[in-house]
């Protein structure tokens, strides 16, 4: 026990105080101190974080964009309602396969892909120009069709007034016949409107016209129709 006391000194006391702390208090005083700059890069890796450590709020604004997320990983459900708006859609990536039955309705269809119906029609006599010759016959009937694309149908009713009549009728547009047909008088009289000159075909935008000519005098168009509906929406029956 003598021996032991001669060697405590002031000095072995010191150093062994310093160690305690080193080992003790001062290890948890250096942890408070440790900053992200006493952090070695790449030193923390996945596995060293905690569950749910990371919050929203220790994110940085604009930190996560798309190459740091996995296929498949945002749902419709992560996705906030009015989220996407008509700027975040890429020109073309909605397409037919995307959209839900009954989701685009007449309203969301532009002026020009709405179902539509244009009517020309009158019960009034035209007497025809008397010729045969397709360039001088009389336009009856007339209709303006906005853009697109259009069924377009002609019916005109004749009175005829000989037995030796010819009557044709043609559909144009811009200088070119769509459809043309006629009829030959077989009895006196009015040739009903469902036999007499029908035509039918497809147009653009602008003016179509019916023209008709005879080759006699005192025939008449009544009971004209001329009906315009855009392609895709016309309906039989």
């Amino acid at each position: 026990m003598k021996q032991i006391r001669k060697r405590i000194t002031y000095a072995n006391v010191m150093s062994s105080l310093a160690v305690f702390l080193v080992l003790g208090g001062g290890a948890a005083y250096a942890a408070k101190k440790i900053g992200s700059n006493e952090i070695k890069g790449n030193s923390i890796t996945t596995g060293k974080i905690k569950k749910e450590a990371v919050s929203k709020a220790k994110i940085k604004k604009a930190a996560i964009d798309s190459s740091k997320l996995a296929d498949n990983a945002v749902t419709s459900a992560k996705i906030e309602d009015n989220a996407v708006t008509t700027g975040k859609i890429a020109n073309g990536a909605v397409n037919t396969a995307k959209l839900g039955e009954g989701a685009v309705t007449g309203p969301k269809l532009a002026a020009g892909e709405r179902s539509e119906t244009l009517y020309s029609t009158t019960s009034s006599g035209f007497d025809f120009v008397d010729t045969y010759n397709p360039a001088t016959w009389t336009t009856v009937m007339s209709l303006n069709l906005p853009e697109g694309n259009w069924v377009v149908t002609a019916n005109i009713g004749i009175a005829i007034g000989s037995t030796t009549t010819h009557v044709g009728c043609r559909l144009n547009q811009g200088g070119k016949v769509l459809a043309q047909s006629g009829t030959q008088g077989e009895v006196l009289g009015i040739i009903p409107s469902l036999d007499g000159v029908d035509l039918a075909a497809v147009a653009g935008s602008g003016q179509v016209t019916v023209t008709c000519g005879d080759n006699n005098n005192g025939t008449e168009a009544i009971n004209r129709s001329l009906i315009a509906q855009r392609a895709g929406t016309a309906t039989s029956g």
